[in-house]
């Protein structure tokens, strides 16, 4: 499912003397591979929860995935909207024709901003 690394920060943010936030990341990717389903979805939900909460953009590269299911979908979808409202840019990266098919399908090419 990820292929390592799985995260690949691209330098950090660091706040001022005076900031009490969190560090943020300007950058966060998360290379995944293989065949995507619901068995990996809690995984996947966790990486990228924790993606969005740390960095400014996330980038989810699926050059090298085969296939997802409905419950991967699903997954894409709660982190999108958990980005928006952080503000939180997510780029879906190189989807392969099957996957790119899947978002095409289900009209959720056009939720994502995909490169």
């Amino acid at each position: 499912m990820f292929a390592q690394p799985w995260i690949e920060p691209t330098s950090a943010t660091l706040p001022s003397r005076r900031s009490t936030g969190p560090r943020r990341l300007r950058k966060t990717v998360l290379v995944l591979e293989g065949e995507l389903d619901i068995g990996d979805a809690v995984e996947l939900g966790r990486r990228l929860q924790w993606s969005v909460q740390s960095s400014a953009v996330v980038e989810v590269d699926l050059r090298q995935v085969t296939f997802v299911d409905c419950g991967i979908l699903g997954v894409f979808v709660a982190a999108q909207n958990f980005a928006d409202d952080l503000g939180v840019a997510v780029i879906v990266r190189s989807p392969q024709p099957p996957v790119r098919k899947m978002l095409e399908i289900t009209g959720l090419s056009a939720r994502f901003q995909i490169e």
